[in-house]
C-alpha cells in the first residue's frame, strides 16, 4: 500500500500553531518555534503557514511536546500536525 518510500525510524511532522486571542499571536508563534529549535536531533524548517521538522521518532514526539508546552505557557492555542514516515524525508 503506498507508493512512497519509507526512512526506517524517521518522521516528519508539518505543525501549524494558533494562539487563542492573543493579540501579539506572532510572539507566542516565534518564541514556540525558537524552543523547537533546541531539541537535539531535529531538522526545522520555517514556512509562512507552518514549520515542519524531521527526525527520528523520540526527537519529532519531543518537538511536539515542546510546541504544545510553549503555547500552553503564553494562553489558550490551536496546534494542528501532520505526521508521516514518507513525505519530507
Amino acid at each position: 500500500m503506498g507508493s512512497g518510500k519509507r526512512c526506517k525510524g524517521k518522521l516528519s511532522c508539518q505543525a501549524a500553531l494558533y494562539p487563542l486571542g492573543e493579540k501579539e499571536y506572532n510572539a507566542v508563534i516565534i518564541q514556540a518555534i525558537n524552543a523547537l529549535s533546541e531539541v537535539p536531533g531535529l531538522t526545522v524548517e520555517y514556512g509562512p503557514m507552518s514549520t515542519c521538522f524531521t527526525g527520528e521518532e523520540e526527537a519529532v514526539f519531543e518537538g511536539i511536546r515542546v510546541l504544545t508546552r510553549a503555547a500552553r505557557k503564553e494562553g489558550a492555542f490551536s496546534l494542528t500536525l501532520t505526521l508521516s514516515n514518507v513525505c519530507g524525508l
